[in-house]
């Protein structure tokens, strides 16, 4: 098991998030500084993993610290490793990321965070490839910010994310996604619960 991979079952083993998060921010800053040490391939790969580390860490963050900068930072931190990384989709999961954020931000114009957050996911799309679960991600994503906002079409986005997480191979899952196999199923039933409920409330 991997250094991250360790650190993300202490996360989900109810070990203290402030543990994790330093565990995570730790890893980021030592990744980082192999990265200087490496050849131009590995440095890419390396790449991929602060990316994945930093986009964990921001979710960490802004779901179980409540800390909406610490997690801006760490995304935006994210967002440029995988630019460098050797997989773009990394870029479309952590455009996900920064909009999923602003969902969630309830502090200042909620409008405006929410139509951010749409703008993010557009950028998401350009480098999420063809693959169904990184699809779904997004769309679902996508599906959330639009039911915040009271539209009606948050129904078919979030009930079309169920379906293709459903049907999707699991060997074509990216790593950093890894978790929606074991979670299949649950996924896409709370995906299509939500489109049900999405458009009851704007605050949603």
């Amino acid at each position: 098991m991997s250094q991250l991979d360790h650190l993300r079952a202490l996360h989900w083993s109810g070990t203290p998030v402030s543990d994790v998060w330093f565990g995570l921010m730790q890893l980021a800053a030592e990744t980082e500084q192999m990265t200087t040490l490496v050849s131009p391939e590995t440095e890419r790969a390396l790449r991929g993993v602060l990316a994945r580390t930093l986009g964990i860490a921001g979710t960490v963050a802004v779901v179980d610290l409540d800390n909406h900068n610490a997690s801006e930072r760490a995304l935006l931190r994210g967002l440029s490793a995988a630019r460098k990384s050797d997989d773009s989709r990394l870029i479309a999961w952590l455009y996900g990321k920064l909009a999923h954020r602003r969902i969630y931000d309830f502090s200042g114009n909620r409008i405006a965070n929410l139509l951010e957050a749409l703008k993010y996911v557009q950028y998401a799309d350009r480098y999420a490839g063809d693959n169904p679960v990184v699809l779904a991600d997004l769309l679902n994503t996508k599906g959330e910010a639009l039911a915040a906002l009271g539209r009606e079409s948050a129904i078919g986005d979030i009930h079309v994310a169920g379906t293709m997480m459903e049907s999707a191979p699991e060997d074509i899952t990216p790593e950093w996604l890894s978790h929606f196999n074991e979670w299949r199923e649950p996924f896409a039933r709370g995906y299509r619960a939500r489109g049900q409920r999405s458009c009851l409330c704007a605050d949603w």
